[in-house]
């Protein structure tokens, strides 16, 4: 792939699935960054620009098919992805992790408070996530939905403060990934963890992986179609 140094992230990643790869490989700010320029997202990421080029250029061309690379779809069908595969899993993975994480802070809070912590910040993302989610099924999506039948400049300009409210919840939900990442030292479970916290942090770094994607599709994908349309 020919990816030049002032390349927006975002465009990279929205144009080869292959390429979340290698910003997740790399710690590069795909999703809520995907506005920086390939050189500035290295800089922030304190990773060589050569070698994230390299890698990026070894990626294959995306598959066209929608479980490998569901940017392909209509945005119609790519709302239904997003509420189908990343809304029910976020839904799905957090009922499992908010057990997992109870059970770790109160076996292990008092040697490692960090973990009573991570509980902590998860509860709060969670949360934030779910009343986000409400909104977009609720509220957004269906006015897209709407759009998509009759489009229209207004209309659309009508539903830039909700997008753009939906994008700050996609920042807040960043940091505290963010924050619950820094406190396990990327997820690594202590040398005295017992199985239910490696569980626990495994499933963290899971969830991590799915939400990035998720925000990906919306924020680099999804959302810019319809503001091209204004």
């Amino acid at each position: 792939m020919d990816h030049g140094l002032d390349s927006k992230i975002a465009d990279i990643a929205a144009s080869n699935t292959a390429a979340l790869e290698v910003f997740e490989k790399l710690g590069i700010d795909y999703c809520c960054g995907g506005w920086r320029s390939l050189a500035d997202a290295c800089a922030a990421a304190g990773v060589p620009v050569g070698t994230a080029l390299a890698l990026l250029e070894r990626t294959p061309a995306a598959p066209a098919a929608a479980e490998s690379a569901p940017e392909s779809l209509g945005s119609a069908d790519l709302m239904r992805w997003i509420v189908e595969k990343h809304h029910r899993f976020v839904r799905e993975a957090s009922t499992r992790l908010t057990v997992l994480l109870a059970k770790s802070a109160a076996a292990h809070g008092a040697a490692h408070p960090e973990v009573a912590e991570t509980a902590s910040i998860f509860q709060s993302l969670e949360r934030e996530l779910s009343a986000h989610m409400l909104r977009e099924e609720a509220i957004l999506f269906p006015a897209f939905e709407r759009l998509i039948a009759a489009p229209g400049g207004q209309a659309m300009a009508a539903l830039t403060p909700p997008v753009r409210r939906m994008m700050e919840d996609h920042e807040d939900a960043g940091e505290l990934l963010a924050r619950m990442r820094s406190l396990t030292g990327g997820y690594a479970p202590p040398a005295d963890a017992c199985p239910t916290l490696t569980a626990a942090y495994q499933g963290l770094a899971a969830f991590e992986r799915d939400l990035h994607v998720h925000i990906h599709l919306e924020n680099n994908v999804l959302f810019p179609r319809f503001q091209r349309a204004s």
